[in-house]
């Protein structure tokens, strides 16, 4: 009978499934075991919450402190401390670190006895090993960088004199490019060794892309000019291929959609739209506004785009106390007139165009009128640094009077300035062509409204 149970299909299939469940139950106790055996306990040998809990690299937990100690720790799981890495070791203090294909990117700067910025760039393995390390003149941006196709370690640095939108190779006065000691530079990754560096005078700017093995170099539009410079460059060679410059103030400019775009490597100057790139009408490099832009791209000027005219001015307030203004047909380009006015201010703001006159608020500061005066900070143009300046008391301040304010009218026809008004400033032109502005008074200020072309008070 048993041995007909035993024999039965029944039986042999119970008895399969029971086998199964006890190898599976098996299996869940050894592994539960070796689990508990191996698990590790974190228990490091530094004090981790003193340091920055940076990230891994290489299933390594890295803690850093890169502000006085200056050091990076690599730790296991366990918490043993597999490598190290000191700054003083390697000549870098308070850094910047990044990590890029397994390897950790260190940056540096710091100023040698004569005043001169320097920056240090290291590359360590992910063994904590020191790969390469370049020093560069100035300053290096280590969150702009690139890794190209061909494992180039793209990195731009400038020197210790904040250029003005990267106005590169187009910048042949070394007057006005200032920055000529700043390069764009190709690394091999592996090796460090410089595959080339770009030989522009000037730094691109902040914004680097690639784009089919092309780099482009975009600067942000800082400074007086505001001018955007926009390269090319062959990855490879580091060959600049085309160098574009867009101008117009789009702060102060009325027409905000449209800009001036030269193009050097096309020899022309367009007025192009800016969000769908078409050109409203082109100039060559014979035109009187391509020669003028060629010699205006160090961000000197400010472009304008009003309602009838394209300006241009100088910011040379606090050299000679005057001011270069160009101006053109916004219609087609064509040169209208240029002149020099006398102006102590600090800037020219908030400009626009109507009936042919062109309004300004200015800004301004009047004359010292003693020592003390000339010590109270940023309130007169002639002032200077004498044993008398440093015996001013600190309580020695600026009063608000120094800086004032005037309306500033100019014929856009003779160039000529019409009338000014001081102690005024105006907000807009309302739609009767009226200039709405508010005058300061001894007891306050009041809103007027004036005549654009005279300057008088509008009473109703």
């Amino acid at each position: 009978m048993l041995k007909k149970i035993i024999s039965s299909k029944k039986f042999q299939i119970y008895f399969l499934v029971v086998c199964l469940i006890a190898i599976i139950v098996l299996i869940g106790i050894i592994y539960f075991r070796s689990t508990e055996q191996e698990k590790v306990i974190f228990d490091p040998e530094i004090s981790v919450n003193e340091y920055w809990d940076w990230g891994e690299i290489n299933n390594l937990h890295l803690y850093v402190n890169n502000t006085d100690t200056s050091v990076i720790y690599a730790l296991d799981d366990s918490g043993k401390i597999e490598w190290e890495i000191w700054g003083k070791d390697y000549g870098f203090d308070t850094f910047e670190i990044r990590k890029e294909q397994d390897n950790l990117l260190i940056t540096d700067s710091f100023n040698d006895e004569l005043g001169t910025a320097w920056s240090v760039f290291l590359v360590f393995n992910v063994d904590g090993t020191l790969a390469w390390k370049h020093t560069f003149k100035g300053y290096l941006d280590l969150p702009q960088m690139l890794v190209t196709p061909d494992n180039y370690l793209i990195l731009e640095n400038r020197n210790d004199n904040q250029c003005n939108a990267g106005c590169g190779i187009i910048c042949e006065d070394a007057y006005l490019n200032f920055c000529h000691e700043s390069n764009t530079w190709a690394f091999d990754f592996n090796s460090g060794k410089v595959m080339w560096r770009n030989n522009t005078r000037n730094y691109y700017g902040h914004y680097l892309t690639l784009e089919n093995r092309k780099i482009v170099a975009r600067s942000g539009g800082i400074g007086h000019g505001r001018l955007i410079h926009e390269y090319i460059v062959d990855s490879s060679t580091g060959i600049i291929e085309s160098q574009t410059v867009i101008m117009n103030d789009r702060e102060f400019s009325i027409d905000k959609e449209n800009a001036l775009v030269f193009e050097r490597d096309n020899k022309h100057i367009y007025f192009q739209n800016i969000l769908d790139k078409q050109n409203a009408w082109s100039l060559d490099d014979e035109s009187d506004l391509y020669k003028w832009a060629e010699g205006h791209l160090s961000g000197g000027y400010k472009t304008l785009i009003l309602n009838d005219i394209i300006l241009s001015y100088s910011k040379n307030f606090f050299t000679d106390k005057k001011v270069m203004m160009y101006a053109w047909n916004k219609s087609n380009g064509e040169y209208l007139w240029k002149h020099i006015y006398e102006v102590s201010a600090f800037d020219l703001f908030n400009p626009i165009d109507v009936d042919n006159i062109v309004l300004f608020n200015l800004k301004y500061i009047s004359p010292c009128k003693d020592v003390c005066e000339q010590c109270s900070g940023l309130i007169c143009f002639d002032r200077y640094d004498t044993e008398e300046c440093k015996a001013c008391e600190e309580e020695d301040e600026a009063r608000d009077d120094y800086v004032k304010s005037k309306v500033w009218a100019i014929d856009t026809n003779s160039e000529k300035v019409l009338w000014e008004k001081d102690n005024a400033w105006f907000s807009e032109v309302n739609e009767d062509d009226q200039v709405i502005a508010n005058i300061k008074t001894e007891d306050g200020q009041k809103e007027v409204k004036l005549d654009p072309k005279t300057g008088n008070e509008i009473l109703e």
